[in-house]
């Protein structure tokens, strides 16, 4: 097997990449980070490294969400929301799909039937990304915000708890906990 899997958190992995050593997560990021690339460069987009990087940084957000049954699709959904207003008539068809899968899957996936796992949490956090890099795709200075955004928080989430941060909040601890423990049910302990 390549790579080590005991290794979390960017700056781990960035260490052990300094001592000339492979974790699966520096793998998957440098993969993700090419094939984004590689796309938008077939393209002739322009700042296609730029746009690569944070289609990647989306992706690895969407991972370190998905500890908690549920709550990486729902910020999935949360996304959409926010995004569909601006990029709807050029991505309908990927929300409706989407959408539409997610909502049955998600049942699943919140009351611990089944769970995304890096696989799944990396695929919707690169739909996202390629979203939201084609709706700022001209914008120079907000791509550079979004890139400096998601860098800030791989930085905050690699030293802190983002759960703690989610149970602070009522607003967002009650969304987090919402639809995701069946009543009466031991079943889903998170």
């Amino acid at each position: 097997m390549f790579g080590k899997k005991e290794v979390k958190g960017l700056k781990n992995n960035f260490k052990l990449l300094l001592k000339r050593n492979f974790s699966t997560g520096i793998i998957k990021a440098f993969g993700i980070i090419i094939i984004a690339s590689y796309i938008y460069f077939i393209f002739k987009e322009e700042y296609w490294l730029l746009k690569g990087l944070i289609v990647a940084l989306f992706s690895n957000l969407f991972n370190v969400f998905d500890l908690r049954p549920g709550r990486c699709l729902k910020l999935y959904f949360v996304f959409v929301l926010f995004l569909s207003y601006k990029s709807f008539q050029w991505n309908h068809n990927v929300y409706v799909v989407s959408i539409g899968i997610l909502m049955v899957y998600y049942y699943f996936d919140a009351f611990g039937y089944c769970m995304l796992g890096d696989s799944g949490s990396n695929l919707l956090g690169f739909i996202i990304g390629m979203i939201i890099v084609e709706v700022f795709s001209l914008e120079f200075i907000k791509l550079l915000f979004i890139l400096f955004a998601l860098l800030l928080l791989e930085v905050y989430f690699d030293r802190y708890s983002y759960t703690k941060l989610i149970q602070r909040f009522n607003m967002l601890n009650f969304v987090d906990r919402i639809l995701t423990e069946r009543q009466g049910s031991n079943h889903v302990k998170s």
